[in-house]
């Protein structure tokens, strides 16, 4: 379950409390992960939602 976390921590740039740009990556990066970690089941619809506004939000 923490490689869960992490993987989504990283998709939304919150990862080690660093700036999503620089540790996270960019917005197309982070939304790639997310649409990956979607597509294998690890998230579901409102987690994604979630995640995916939190990413727009930071553009």
């Amino acid at each position: 379950m923490n490689d869960i976390n992490a993987a989504c921590a990283a998709a939304t740039g919150h990862a080690g409390g660093a700036s999503t740009q620089t540790k996270g990556g960019s917005a197309e990066d982070r939304l790639t992960v997310l649409n990956d970690l979607r597509a294998k089941g690890l998230l579901d619809d409102a987690e994604y939602a979630q995640r995916r506004k939190e990413i727009l939000n930071s553009i």
